[in-house]
């Protein structure tokens, strides 16, 4: 059983870490065995310190006059979550173990493996959201604003911004399709709703150029209107298809011949390959008005990725 010097040792051998070489080794070591270290005596040695070094790497000029504190709480096995409550006011950052006085503005909630590798940029905050082992409470706009408070190590020794934004928009499309094929529906309506809606569907439409077929759309001269509604929200989009080329996005000026309806979840399922648009038709999951062979011709116009890659 290890003793307090052995403690005291391990958090002074911890502190002398640097943190690219300290991503570096999260980056390569399994998440079993991460697992297992998180579930020593250890594990409070290494979380403070993961959360003492919140202050190094904070932004002064990216969170300009932000306020607000977001408690963290790192789940743990049969027990209650270490929290840790991260204040920013006045242009810094400060870290208390538990809220004081004021309440959270936001809490996030993670287990202690993803949360070791989101901080080393090991893993992205968007696909944590999506996939539902990164949840918000509160103020979700300042949950995805907050990360850009910050930077990230990087295990050449720099650092690189921590913007979920900037994340979402280097993610590779067959990342993206894995979480959505693994993540159980109602985990993913969960996932798609507030501040992270707003941000996936712009990031949604922003790629539909990348994908469209340049041979099967040359000659094709026709705009469908994407109604996304969820539980009140409504959002619109236009994806214009002129001769081989593609336009998309909520200010796109085009008369559209079709218009198509579903949810946020059916969309992502339906762009990344795991779902049949004429199976999402015959269930209502997607309904259109307008030009029905028009319809019927939109996904062989686009690189569908498949759901296997």
């Amino acid at each position: 059983m290890s003793t307090q010097p052995d403690r005291e040792d391990f958090l002074a051998a911890v502190r002398r870490v640097d943190p690219s070489d300290f991503a570096r080794m999260v980056a390569a070591t399994p998440d079993e065995l991460l697992g297992a270290a998180m579930r020593t005596e250890l594990r409070g040695v290494i979380l403070d310190e993961v959360f003492r070094r919140f202050e190094w790497f904070f932004e002064t000029e990216r969170a300009g006059s932000a306020e607000g504190t977001v408690e963290w709480r790192v789940g743990r096995d049969g027990g209650e979550p270490d929290r840790y409550a991260v204040r920013i006011a006045n242009g810094k950052c400060t870290v208390e173990k538990e809220l004081t006085a004021r309440a959270a503005r936001t809490t996030l909630e993670i287990d202690a493996v993803d949360c070791l590798r989101l901080v080393t940029g090991g893993l992205s905050q968007p696909l944590l959201l999506l996939g539902g082992r990164l949840r918000v409470a509160g103020d979700e706009n300042f949950a995805i604003e907050h990360g850009g408070f910050f930077s990230l190590p990087t295990p050449d020794g720099g650092s690189r911004a921590a913007d979920p934004i900037s994340d979402l928009a280097r993610i590779d499309l067959t990342e993206i399709v894995t979480v959505v094929a693994e993540t159980p529906d109602a985990v993913l309506r969960g996932a798609v709703r507030g501040a992270f809606r707003d941000v996936l569907l712009e990031e949604v439409f922003r790629r539909f150029p990348a994908f469209i077929d340049p041979e099967r759309s040359r000659g094709v001269n026709a705009a469908f209107e994407w109604r996304i509604v969820d539980d009140g929200r409504r959002d619109h989009y236009v994806v214009a298809i002129e001769d081989g080329r593609c336009r998309s996005g909520r200010e796109v000026d085009a008369e559209p011949q079709a218009i198509l309806r579903l949810g946020a979840p059916d969309l992502l399922k339906l762009v990344t390959g795991n779902a049949n648009p004429y199976r999402m038709i015959l269930t209502r999951r997607l309904r259109f008005g307008g030009d029905p062979l028009l319809v019927a011709r939109l996904p062989r116009l686009f690189r569908i990725p498949a759901a296997e890659q």
